[in-house]
């Protein structure tokens, strides 16, 4: 479990800081291409100025770094969101999301770099947790493929299989392409001798 892991970085001490420049491009091609659009949801406005609050303007120059802690809990919480989004902001969110990962990896290569036992941690908290996710997601999927026919629970593998496509990238940050490609594969094999539903 990562729950540990994180208590132990918290509990070691000294500043980790996480660098926002990705999310700041994000935001600032977000906000530039929504200049031209009058139709634009309420949803994507929010988020580019959460994405700005976080991460800063381009007009401030520089990058923005944030405490490690601070850093986990947006990016919690962007997670958590993910699924509540919808059209244009859903695709932002993504995005989004995705570039935290990013950030959050380049800072454990730094804090590695240092060669103290924080930046191990780190790396096992952070591994601990992409296959956390990588495992609640999966489940919730399954969950969402699942019907009922003539009484029976069936699992639509099919359902299942679109969405290991279409999040591919994303679940490519939490696991190894050898484990992704494993996974993907079962459900294909499964899926070509299942009945289709």
């Amino acid at each position: 479990a990562s729950r540990p892991l994180w208590q132990r970085v918290d509990a070691a001490g000294g500043t980790i800081l996480v660098g926002t420049g990705r999310l700041k491009l994000i935001a600032h091609e977000m906000s530039e291409a929504l200049k031209a659009d009058k139709f634009v949801s309420p949803q994507t406005k929010r988020l580019v100025s959460r994405l700005q609050a976080l991460a800063g303007t381009v007009d401030e120059g520089g990058v923005r770094s944030v405490p490690l802690k601070e850093f986990r809990q947006n990016m919690t919480s962007l997670g958590a969101e993910l699924s509540q989004q919808k059209g244009g902001a859903k695709g932002l969110a993504k995005k989004a999301y995705k570039a935290m990962w990013e950030e959050l990896d380049e800072a454990v290569m730094g804090a590695e770099q240092v060669g103290n036992s924080t930046g191990t941690l780190l790396r096992q908290a952070v591994e601990a947790t992409k296959r956390e996710q990588a495992r609640d997601t999966l489940a919730k999927w399954y969950q969402q493929s699942m019907n009922y026919s003539s009484g029976q629970r069936q699992v639509n593998l099919d359902t299942m299989l679109t969405k290991l496509e279409r999040n591919k990238d994303l679940m490519g940050r939490w696991l190894p392409k050898d484990e992704l490609d494993e996974i993907t594969h079962i459900f294909q094999d499964y899926a070509g001798k299942t009945p289709r539903i």
